[in-house]
C-alpha cells in the first residue's frame, strides 16, 4: 500500500535524520 510505503519512508528518515522530519511539516503550507 502507498500509505505503508510513506510511513516507512518517514520512519526511516526520522531514524537517520531527526531534524529533517521537523523541517518537513514546517515547509508545508498552512493554507
Amino acid at each position: 500500500q502507498v500509505v505503508h510505503h510513506v510511513v516507512h519512508h518517514v520512519v526511516h528518515h526520522h531514524v537517520v535524520q531527526g531534524p529533517v522530519v521537523v523541517r518537513l511539516p514546517l515547509e508545508r503550507p498552512r493554507d
